[in-house]
């Protein structure tokens, strides 16, 4: 029964790998169809954190598509799956996409608790990397409410967390914020 999961496991991954690069080509009928055969095949062999990423693949497909209504709902079963068996991850992938899509909606109150608790996730795992881009849009946030205060708090958090070796156009983009609310405080 183990070498027959074990062989469902990877049709299922080689099924989503394919889906990825029809998704790539813009593909987006083939991708969709190894997506959904993927998840089927993870769904009946119990991989949770699979199906929480092939739901998130979906969502991203669907924001290609610009389908936003799909896209929020296959990114939510993605989190509620990621949530349940405490994927951290998945919801931190899941809580980020659902926080983009409601700035661009200007959902900022909605973008602001969803990006709150992906930093929460993120702190908890030690991921400096995703804290700065999730900080960087608490930011974002917050000075488009006219918190200016938060903003800059956000942005030197971010700073901090950013290397320079590695970071260097979002240390620039942080810094270049930092130096605008400067400008508007004067």
């Amino acid at each position: 029964m183990q070498e027959k999961i074990g062989d469902e496991h990877g049709r299922a991954q080689r099924l989503h790998n394919l889906g990825m690069a029809a998704q790539e080509r813009k593909e987006f009928d083939e991708a969709e169809h190894c997506y959904l055969q993927s998840l089927e095949i993870k769904e009946r062999i119990g991989d949770e954190p699979g199906r929480a990423q092939t739901l998130y693949q979906l969502g991203v497909m669907a924001e290609e598509r610009e389908q936003f209504d799909e896209a929020e709902d296959w990114y939510r079963w993605s989190l509620a799956i990621s949530e349940k068996i405490s994927y951290d991850y998945g919801q931190v992938s899941a809580l980020r996409q659902l926080g983009a899509m409601a700035l661009r909606s200007g959902k900022l109150g909605e973008a602001d608790k969803l990006y709150r608790k992906s930093l929460k996730i993120q702190e908890k795992m030690l991921d400096d990397h995703g804290q700065t881009g999730t900080l960087y849009q608490l930011a974002r946030i917050a000075e488009q409410r006219g918190q200016l205060g938060d903003a800059r708090s956000f942005y030197l958090r971010a700073e901090r967390l950013l290397n320079p070796a590695t970071d260097a156009q979002m240390l620039d983009d942080v810094r270049n914020a930092i130096r605008r609310l400067n400008r508007r405080k004067s």
